[in-house]
């Protein structure tokens, strides 16, 4: 069965919220948090339809 949102969130120990910040690059996430989500992501295989990877730089907690 495909990973989830919900699962990532959970596997990564942040909210929803966060993981949809992550994946669309709108917002502000630490760059900390981004590397531990991917992580888990790949660990999990998450893969979301037309999500190329990591975010814009912008959406970057600097």
């Amino acid at each position: 069965m495909r990973s989830t949102v919900s699962d990532l969130a959970r596997e990564s120990g942040v909210s929803v919220s966060t993981i949809e910040r992550i994946i669309s690059g709108r917002g502000t996430v630490k760059t900390s948090t981004i590397e531990h989500v991917l992580n888990n992501a790949e660990r999990i295989d998450f893969y979301a339809i037309g999500w190329a990877g990591p975010p814009r730089a912008n959406a970057l907690d600097f």
